[in-house]
């Protein structure tokens, strides 16, 4: 009897756990944002050495994020050497948008696998993959919003983006940009 219970206690969290890929699913299709979004850097952006990521939050270029706050991530391909890299220009559409709810946003490990109790932190994560006409070492824009004590709610809208990333990156929606190419 209790070998039964144990298998459809097993079962039953086996479909919890389906249920939830079901659903996080969505978030590993990239959707193309409606309107359309564009970025352009505005002001130099240096990458830190052995870094291929700069965080920026709250308008600031910060050595780390603050976890407790909202912030992003402008990745690029390759990890500087012992110099660091700079941003200086480029013009990039937002080509691709996927969203994903991490237990922690360090390790991109997902909520929903190992479950959480309303102490744990969940942080909402949104990639913007990032397409330009010309050669360029950037690559996304990854940017968090945390929420606490089992309050959830959805990720960082572009005005929200906008404040995190501040002077150095000027976003903008299809109806006022106007992309070159």
């Amino acid at each position: 009897m209790w070998l039964e219970r144990g298998i459809l206690r097993g079962w039953d969290h086996a479909r919890i756990v389906l249920l939830a890929l079901s659903l996080s699913g969505c978030a590993l299709q990239p959707q193309v944002p409606t309107p359309a979004l564009f970025l352009t850097v505005t002001a130099p952006i240096l990458i830190p050495s052995g870094q291929a990521h700069v965080v920026l939050q709250n308008g600031r270029r910060v050595g780390a994020a603050n976890r407790l706050a909202p912030y992003c991530e402008l990745e690029v391909r390759r990890v500087s050497g012992a110099e660091p890299q700079r941003v200086t220009q480029g013009e990039f559409q937002v080509s691709g948008i996927r969203h994903s709810v991490l237990q922690d946003p360090t390790t991109r490990l997902p909520a929903f696998i190992f479950g959480s109790g309303c102490t744990d932190p969940l942080y909402q994560e949104s990639v913007w993959t990032l397409r330009s006409d010309a050669p360029s070492e950037v690559l996304f824009l990854r940017c968090i919003a945390p929420y606490f004590n089992c309050a959830f709610g959805p990720p960082l809208t572009p005005g929200q983006v906008q404040q995190q990333v501040g002077r150095y990156l000027k976003i903008q929606a299809a109806e006022s940009a106007t992309p070159s190419g």
